[in-house]
């Protein structure tokens, strides 16, 4: 009896292609989510730190608010919803909050709870501040939703401490 094989490799690799097809799918739009996730963690660390030395001065949030949309320009398809600058409580719960909601660019605060002018610089009783990016990711395929996802990311540092000379 002679068997004729000839064409089962071309069916095994027709069964197996839609497969490995989704896989690499699913592998490129995470590889894109992680991008623009180490994008906002750093311009978040960017932001805690211009937070930090800023401290007290009137215009520590608006460097803040810069700082963050610099940084960002390395999340093509990262958008940007809100930042909240927070007080860390001693407990490490939010206190006051300063919210800046964006849309295409940063507004005025909403909620306006903790401006930088009210922040401790004083080394005996220095703050700690907070800085949350709560932003979306736009998925490129959008096999598996419509909608884009939600994600945030926040960094805690305490304030430098001002000594007079």
């Amino acid at each position: 009896m002679i068997r004729n094989d000839r064409g089962i490799a071309s069916v095994e690799f027709a069964l197996l292609l839609p497969i490995l097809l989704l896989l690499s799918v699913v592998a490129a739009e995470f590889g894109f989510a992680f991008v623009d996730w180490l994008a906002v963690s750093n311009s978040t660390r960017t932001a805690v730190r211009v937070a930090a030395s800023g401290g007290d001065a009137p215009t520590t949030d608006a460097a803040i608010l810069s700082a963050i949309e610099d940084a960002m320009a390395g999340a093509p398809r990262a958008t940007i919803t809100s930042v909240e600058i927070y007080e860390v409580l001693v407990d490490g719960s939010q206190g006051l909050t300063q919210g800046y909601p964006y849309s295409g660019g940063f507004g005025g605060c909403s909620p306006c709870g903790w401006p930088a002018g009210s922040r401790s610089t004083v080394f005996a009783s220095l703050d700690t501040v907070g800085v949350r990016i709560n932003w979306t990711h736009d998925w490129v395929v959008g096999l598996w939703a419509a909608a884009p996802a939600s994600w945030s990311d926040q960094e805690i540092i305490r304030l430098e401490p001002e000594f007079g000379l």
